[in-house]
């Protein structure tokens, strides 16, 4: 395969970036001002009270990260409280992964960079998420950024990288918590990357310490408002209780649940002692401890629900159904199985392709401890395409290798 003289892959790049553009503006512009998701309603009001200068000492602010909400909240005070404004500003966010993914992988390989990026681009699963108001899509900005910036540390040290991108990551923690949950795995992995040495510690140590102040005035706050210390935000007790109780059902999230698992005497002990999250997380606890078969038994059936091929909704509306679930089963299923494929490879080959593997996997492990659902795998598809994409390319189109070779730059040190 040839290129032509001025189709560089950073051409090609920029061609997947306006591609994702246009495929998720228009889908946000189809969507409309409608709300489809409960999920996407609270966000839009969360951010509309924002916009209009709500009261933070609301506890409805401690029981959701805030970084969606004050993200749309921004958007809102300029532009006005529009669902299809957000709409449009998480498309450009969509894109804007695109091109952080073929700047992530190209280090490695061209060829597979440019097939993760219009993968993407084009992915079903993706692109309709990303038009809809989840905090997925911002989290996955945050955390493409933060690893292109300690990638990019590991190949040329330059300490300014490290808090650019611990606070990426305390972003990305304050819109989705599961992040926190995966930095010691990016401490580990920068410690291991950069050759074991005390100099590693050191810089482990002020990505570390970065997170933490990135999340400080919003614990302060918390501190005000509750009393007590809370890292981000109230709904990990509630969540963990939700998926670790007698009652709790691994296979799904259905609302029906809740009669069931918040029962008066749970209720009761809430209204008596006033502190709900030390009732959930003590109960879940109680459960996990005495009950610990059933709850590694739920454990790995919410593991194998986070790689589901087809979403299993609990909310009816026009965009479920068996034509959707087809569509996003027919093209997520060969991207899972050709990352499986490529685990192994990329694993053995690089430091930093090393990564691609493990974060999918770490945010998985994680996630199972709560209830999932496929939407909470967006965060990391890219490095689940980046890994499918490196093995289509190496098994199957490791000819065109070449091509690319000669009108890319070569690769910088430690690539």
């Amino acid at each position: 395969m040839t290129l032509g003289r001025g189709l560089t892959p950073q051409r090609l790049a920029a061609l997947a970036f306006l591609l994702a553009l246009a495929l998720r503006a228009g889908l946000a512009l189809y969507l409309d001002d409608r709300t489809f998701w409960s999920d996407e309603y609270w966000y839009h009001q969360l951010g509309a009270r924002v916009a209009h200068g709500a009261d933070l000492a609301a506890k409805s602010f401690t029981f959701n990260p805030p970084g969606q909400p004050f993200t749309l909240g921004g958007l809102y005070f300029v532009f006005g409280p529009r669902v299809l404004t957000a709409r449009l500003f998480q498309a450009v966010l969509g894109a804007c992964a695109v091109w952080l993914l073929y700047r992530l992988v190209r280090r490695f390989s061209v060829g597979a960079a440019l097939v993760a990026a219009y993968g993407l681009a084009v992915y079903p699963l993706v692109v309709y998420t990303n038009a809809l108001l989840y905090p997925q899509t911002e989290a996955t900005l945050w955390l493409l950024g933060a690893l292109n910036l300690l990638a990019d540390h590991v190949e040329q040290p330059a300490w300014k990288r490290l808090p650019a991108a611990g606070v990426m990551l305390g972003c990305g923690a304050l819109t989705i918590p599961t992040v926190l949950t995966v930095c010691p795995l990016l401490g580990i992995w920068l410690w291991w990357a950069r050759r074991p040495s005390w100099r590693g510690v050191a810089e482990v140590a002020v990505l570390a310490v970065t997170v933490a102040l990135a999340l400080v005035p919003w614990q302060i706050r918390n501190y005000r408002v509750e009393g007590h210390f809370i890292p981000i935000a109230t709904v990990g007790p509630t969540a963990f209780f939700f998926a670790n109780n007698p009652h709790a059902n691994p296979d799904s999230k259905d609302m029906a649940l809740l009669d069931s698992v918040y029962t008066p005497a749970i209720k009761a002990e809430i209204a008596r002692t006033g502190q709900p999250d030390l009732v959930y997380s003590r109960h879940a606890w109680d459960f996990v401890t005495h009950d610990t078969g059933r709850v590694l038994w739920f454990y790995v059936k919410r593991l194998g629900h986070f790689f589901d091929f087809t979403p299993h909704t609990f909310t009816a509306n026009q965009h479920t159904g068996r034509a959707s679930r087809w569509i996003v089963g027919l093209t997520s299923a060969p991207v899972l199985l050709l990352a499986l494929v490529g685990a192994w490879g990329l694993l053995r080959r690089s430091r930093i392709s090393a990564l691609w593997v493990l974060l999918p996997l770490v945010w998985g492990l994680t996630s199972a401890m709560f209830g999932v659902t496929i939407r909470y795998r967006v965060t990391v598809e890219p490095y689940i395409m980046a890994t499918a994409a490196w093995a289509l390319w190496h098994y199957g189109l490791r000819r065109q290798d070449q091509a690319y070779a000669q009108v890319s730059p070569a690769p910088r040190a430690g690539a």
